[in-house]
């Protein structure tokens, strides 16, 4: 058994930003004593946070160690419009991009394997979309414009020459974007009156019915208060103040979902793309695996240091963050490399042999000298009084190494697990991204 630490675990700010895992079965005391320790020191050495939420008390939880911190939920009064914020700087098609990725997460589906045809149709829809709603409105713009645009598509060339589209939210946008901008609106007009009615019943439904499901989270009451109309907390001010995304999805189902991940996304995103910063940024993630999102944590994890990004997050066991990502080959590859990202890690206690097994694995294994021996009675002689004392018996040693875990998969069962039958104490064991580890003893109180 390995001596347990009862000093505080503590990882500093250069740490940190290689990025923080915590990892135990639900009950193991990861939320309770450790996320709440870590966070609390590094929001005392200086860092900002975000915090996003899955249960319906996290929010509350995250107010007590962050009483300072903007509280962004649907009656708030806090706006950020990523439709009219993204048009004004980068464009349509960087906010579709969010979109088609929003898709993946709320599906679970791999864009990435879909057919070019059909990619590239639902992405062009969500473009026109933007791009008309923008034109015709700029930042007085929704995301009810682009649902309506979208809905109103025609079916086919009888009806994209009728008076019924004519007199519809598309047909009437697409009217005013031509009286307004005949130029800028040509192409807009091309994609909507012959693209769109050209492709067949079933492409035309796929286009549209994936291009709605996505905007459908952000014209959904009451989310819907906080990304349309003027935008008064925009992610340069998110990655700069603490801010808790109080739209839990236990409560507001994948619509909380979708508003958590977008929002957490822009500000990755500003991030990633700051030359120079003066407070370090923590993306706060418990339950992480049903907010993750590979290709974009990767990214962030990967080369976020030199920003200044900070990503904490924790699961259950391994199996748990796989099934999430979509419980295929590519699902687990992706798994162990956001595992891999996160440098440093927490193993709390748990019930899982997989994850106890990689655990342990990832510590590593040592050599270990194991003796034997015997003394066997000599048999070329007749035995004499004095061998009663050992004479005439010969000696046998024998010697080998075997590797053993450095942490026996086995001892991440025992560990406390706070509450009062544990005093309120909860142990871990801790890695730093070295070789060395050690085990460490947290209070819940």
């Amino acid at each position: 058994m390995f001596r347990r630490k009862k000093t505080p675990l503590l990882y500093g700010l250069s740490e940190a930003m290689t990025h923080i895992m915590v990892c135990g079965r639900p009950g193991s005391g990861k939320t309770s004593a450790v996320l709440k320790r870590i966070l609390r020191e590094l929001l005392a050495a200086g860092a900002v946070c975000m915090g996003r939420c899955v249960k319906p008390d996290e929010a509350d939880r995250l107010a007590r160690l962050m009483p300072d911190a903007i509280r962004f939920s649907p009656t708030s009064g806090h706006v950020f419009n990523p439709l009219t914020y993204t048009m004004a700087r980068k464009g349509a098609r960087h906010l579709a991009a969010f979109h088609d990725e929003l898709n993946e997460v709320m599906t679970r589906s791999t864009s990435d394997q879909t057919e070019s045809f059909w990619k590239s149709g639902v992405t062009d829809t969500l473009v026109t979309a933007f791009e008309l709603a923008w034109l015709v409105k700029r930042e007085a713009a929704t995301y009810q414009d682009c649902y309506d645009i979208i809905l109103n598509m025609p079916h086919d060339g009888e009806h994209a020459a009728s008076e019924a589209f004519l007199s519809n939210p598309c047909g009437q946008f697409l009217e005013a974007g031509l009286s307004k901008a005949p130029h800028t609106a040509m192409p807009l007009a091309d994609f909507i009156l012959r693209r769109i009615p050209t492709v067949g019943d079933k492409a035309r439904g796929a286009f549209v019915t994936q291009a709605m499901t996505s905007i459908q989270p952000f014209i959904t009451p009451p989310l819907a208060n906080c990304v349309n109309g003027e935008s008064n907390f925009t992610p340069e001010r998110m990655v700069n103040t603490n801010t808790i995304l109080d739209f839990d999805t236990l409560t507001y189902g994948i619509n909380g979902l979708a508003v958590q991940l977008l929002f957490s996304w822009f500000a990755m995103e500003e991030v990633l793309a700051r030359k120079s910063w003066k407070k370090p940024f923590i993306l706060h993630s418990d339950e992480y695996h049903q907010l993750a999102h590979a290709r974009r944590d990767i990214q962030a994890m990967s080369v976020g240091r030199s920003q200044g990004f900070i990503g904490i997050s924790a699961f259950q066991s391994i199996p748990v963050l796989e099934d999430a990502l979509g419980a295929d080959l590519e699902a687990q590859t992706q798994a162990k490399a956001l595992i891999g990202l996160h440098v440093n890690k927490v193993w709390c206690n748990n019930n899982c042999h997989i994850s106890n097994e990689f655990a342990a694995m990832s510590i590593g294994q040592e050599r270990r000298m194991f003796f034997g021996g015997s003394a066997q009675p000599v048999q070329q002689r007749q035995s004499e009084w004095y061998d009663v004392l050992g004479v005439g018996h010969s000696p046998n040693f024998s010697f080998n190494q075997q590797f053993h875990y450095r942490v026996d998969p086995l001892e991440f069962t025992t560990l406390r697990t706070g509450g009062p039958e544990h005093d309120f104490l909860v142990d871990a064991v801790v890695t730093r991204g070295t070789n060395q580890f050690e085990f460490v003893t947290l209070t819940q109180r």
